[in-house]
């Protein structure tokens, strides 16, 4: 299986890389003009206009260009010179217009020239350090590129330096995505060279061992809280009275009906059901009182619809009520066998390659035990060692492999062609794939015979049918067959039963699931499978209702990575986005739940007072990201329609507060609602609509994300309300596409608060 190449977080390393690249060499070109002016007044130190006039004309036009595009005429140069050269042998041209008009402009030139070398002076490292990262940064960027194994990443440190200073924690996620990216490298086919790695530091190891086994004690102290039955008890009450004679609603209606379909319908969806039954109810009361009356046909079908659509929901809500319990010590579990996997990693008991959700673990156990970025860095350096070393050892066994397969190939069998015998057709696909298929099937035969022998699976082999399927289109063909290729190489009976399962437990099509791409197969063959399981079981327990509709119009949003969709599902929230319905009561799309920009975004329609049109078209999150720059320039034009028409909102404050607001933190906010200043904030909104002021705020005509704002602030001030001002600002400009006017004018709105 090849290497991906569209990994987003990857292509930000090389991003920044080539950035690097870009900022290497000017600093170059900088140092060289550095050395070429301290040259020029070496021979005067203290009179630059003396050095100056012994230059001809033409290197004087060069150093105005230093740091000024203003063209000068080489004639009035050398007419200037002349008169400053005539003043010095003849006082009396020193009162002259002339003498002075050239004296201004090279003395002019001489305080511009000092004033550029000054700001040359950040420089702080010679010709020969500046070329060798330049080097290092191109060298690392072509290994990425080219999926090339890394053996020592301590080497590329300096490229992630700035001023001798790590830029804050970046450089530990640059790393762990380098690392990341290495493991896939390191499992190449391709990979089969000893590369050389530095000795491993069993120190770093010991670090992180010691907070796997703390965590892994922690968790297997923690007591499983048992959920209170009663609720079960009242609804399988009501079920069953209900089921054994439709009348005993009267017994329920409305109170106790209406407190259990709280947790199971929309509170619209309830008054209607309910509005439904006010005749049949009204009858079996009259009966009840005394009344010679009873149900009419129409009445008793009303009534007997109602129970049988109510039963069904009660009796799901039964079965959710009774898993709640089982999914938490299920979440807990996972979390302990993640744990137990990686402690066997780090004791070598498992010869396998610490890989991405290892990295994850990993990062996430030393952030949150608060251990320095040093030491972070240092981790990760010594786990991308050990999967290096592993990798020397793989190759080592591999090779003596390799040569004695050569010597048997001459006595080998003829394989059993399992792809025919099955009646499966790959005619679309490269020989040397059908072969690989071929032998990864030996060891796949009771998959192959599950398949065959399941009525809801016989689509798969239809799908392999060329003269079915190109009929329709050859590119679906293509598209399906090499789908079915992915399933046969990389599935498994026990996945493929426990989607079977899933699909019969929550009535889906086998169909829909199998249209999510690589959902038959693992993550650590890239697959989404575990992702897909505790989507599914996420969105079924918190959102039933919306399933069938992601199912039918967008399955893949199940394949996405559970945590990435958890959090967009959490920020949808926030931001008032409700998942069922848009603001004109039609469902929304759920693709955009993918993207790792979603608040970003959101944003940046947000303050362009488009949040509206935003909820209605939420697809629009997923598609063109400079839709809202091209609004906000027609809105203030004037500006050029680039985003460096507006200010460089970064450039205004320090990396401290830069770097620590640039967190997915969400979980601080409620920090930022018990602050005085963003009450402050909220008393001079001038958005008046209750709706609107818990998603914008509105200052002096500006529009400004107000989740942003309390996400960002609460980041800020979790630690300390120091330069509590500069933070608020921060946090209302972070992102935002602003003219230098609105800066200025969003900068005088929060100078104006009294401390």
């Amino acid at each position: 299986m090849g290497i991906k190449r569209d990994n987003i977080m990857i292509d930000r390393v090389e991003k920044y890389l080539e950035f690097k690249l870009e900022a290497y060499d000017k600093y170059i070109k900088d140092l060289d003009t550095k050395e070429k002016i301290e040259s020029l007044f070496s021979k005067y130190p203290d009179e630059p206009i003396k050095a100056l006039i012994e230059l001809d004309s033409n290197e004087i036009i060069k150093i105005v260009s230093y740091f000024s595009d203003t063209e000068i005429n080489e004639d009035d140069i050398n007419t200037k010179k002349y008169w400053l050269e005539e003043a010095t042998y003849n006082e009396n041209l020193r009162d002259s217009m002339r003498y002075r008009d050239a004296l201004n402009l090279f003395e002019n030139i001489g305080y511009n020239l000092q004033e550029f070398y000054n700001k040359l002076l950040y420089i702080d490292k010679d010709a020969l350090e500046l070329k060798n990262l330049k080097n290092s940064a191109k060298e690392l960027l072509k290994l990425l590129k080219t999926n090339k194994p890394i053996g020592d990443l301590s080497q590329y440190l300096p490229l992630f330096e700035t001023n001798n200073f790590f830029v804050h924690d970046n450089v530990c996620d640059f790393l762990s995505l380098i690392a990341i990216y290495n493991v896939n490298s390191l499992k190449s086919k391709k990979n089969n060279n000893y590369i050389e790695i530095p000795n491993i530091e069993k120190e770093n190891i010991k670090l992180l061992m010691g907070i796997v086994k703390n965590e892994l004690e922690s968790f297997v102290e923690k007591e499983t809280v048992i959920v209170n039955s009663d609720k079960v008890k009242i609804i399988d009450e009501i079920m069953q009275s209900l089921l054994s004679d439709s009348k005993n609603i009267l017994k329920y209606y409305p109170i106790e009906i209406t407190e259990i379909l709280q947790d199971i319908w929309e509170d619209n969806e309830i008054e209607n059901e309910l509005e439904k039954l006010s005749i049949p109810i009204t009858v079996l009361r009259g009966k009840e009182s005394g009344l010679k009356i009873d149900l009419n046909d129409e009445d008793q079908k009303i009534l007997d619809e109602f129970v049988n659509k109510i039963t069904k929901s009660l009796e799901y809500s039964k079965n959710k009520e009774e898993e709640k319990e089982l999914d938490e010590v299920n979440k807990n579990n996972r979390y302990i066998n993640k744990l137990k996997l990686l402690l066997n990693k780090l004791n070598k008991k498992d010869n396998i390659y610490f890989e991405e959700r290892d990295f994850d673990l990993i990062l996430y156990l030393l952030y949150s035990k608060n251990v320095s970025c040093e030491d972070i860095i240092n981790v990760i350096i010594t786990i991308n060692s050990v999967n290096v070393e592993l990798s020397n050892s793989n190759n080592k066994v591999l090779l003596e492999k390799n040569n004695e397969e050569k010597k048997e190939k001459n006595t080998k069998k003829k394989e059993v062609d399992l792809i025919k015998k099955y009646g499966y057709s790959f005619d679309n696909l490269p020989k040397k794939l059908t072969a690989m298929l071929n032998k990864e099937l030996e060891n796949k035969i009771d998959m192959l015979d599950l398949i065959e022998k399941t009525d809801s699976l016989k689509f798969i082999k239809e799908y392999c049918d060329l003269d079915t399927t190109e009929k329709i289109n050859k590119k679906i063909y293509d598209v399906k067959s090499g789908q079915v290729f992915y399933l046969l190489m990389y599935s498994n009976c026990e996945i493929i039963n426990k989607l079977l399962s899933l699909a019969d437990e929550y009535n889906l099509d086998i169909k829909d699931i199998y249209s999510i791409p690589k959902v038959f197969g693992s993550i650590e063959i890239d697959g989404c499978y575990e992702n897909f399981v505790y989507n599914l079981g996420y969105i079924a327990k918190n959102y039933p209702n919306l399933l069938p509709i992601i199912m039918k119009r967008t399955p893949y949003t199940l394949g996405i990575n559970n945590q990435l969709l958890i959090r967009n599902i959490e920020l949808s929230k926030l931001y008032k986005l409700d998942l069922e319905t848009n603001r004109i009561g039609t469902k929304p799309s759920f693709r955009a739940l993918g993207i790792k920009e979603y608040s970003y975004v959101i944003d940046r329609y947000i303050e362009i007072n488009e949040y509206d049109y935003i909820d209605r078209f939420r697809y629009q999150l997923d598609t063109n990201y400079s839709i809202p720059l091209r609004i906000k320039y027609l809105q203030v034009k004037g500006i050029d329609n680039k985003l460096d028409g507006y200010v460089d909102i970064n450039s205004k404050f320090d990396d401290e507060i830069i770097n620590k607001a640039n967190t997915d933190s969400i979980g601080n906010i409620e920090l930022s609602k018990k602050s005085e200043y963003i009450d402050w904030l909220n008393s001079i909104n001038e958005e008046k609509d209750k709706n609107m002021s818990d998603i914008h705020y509105v200052l002096k005509g500006i529009y400004i994300s107000k989740p942003k704002v309390l996400i960002t602030f609460g980041n800020l001030i979790k630690d300390n309300s120091d330069n509590i001002k500069e933070k608020l600002l921060y946090s209302i400009v972070k992102d935002s596409y602003l003219t230098e006017e609105e800066f200025n004018t969003i900068k005088e709105i929060i100078d104006s608060k009294g401390e």
